[in-house]
């Protein structure tokens, strides 16, 4: 979840996204809140019919002050809607490489 920091305190922060919806987050890394107001956060879905569903948050990465979430949003939109075909590299252009364990 990519969004814009509303509240936030060492228990729990609560951030909006594009929607205009919000989403609580359980156990916050406190770092990466303190100085931005848009994070990414991945983790466990907690209470998905909640009033305010809820994220038990596994990992953080601070965005800025700076974050476009609305051009973000679009972005998503595009990559993932009509014309994702055009997003999508041929098998041929992918380098697993990356991808290979040790």
């Amino acid at each position: 979840l990519v969004a814009k920091i509303v509240k936030f305190d060492a228990a729990e922060a609560v951030l909006e996204g594009p929607n205009s919806k919000q989403v609580r987050i359980l156990n916050p890394n406190t770092d990466n809140y303190t100085n931005s107001r848009f994070i990414e956060v991945m983790g466990d879905i907690k209470d998905p019919n909640g009033e305010i569903p809820s994220i038990d948050e596994v990992k953080s990465v601070s965005y800025g002050n700076k974050f476009n979430l609305s051009l973000h949003d679009r972005m998503l939109r595009l990559v993932s809607g009509n014309y994702r075909a055009i997003f999508r590299a041929s098998p041929s252009e992918v380098d697993d490489s990356a991808m290979e364990t040790e």
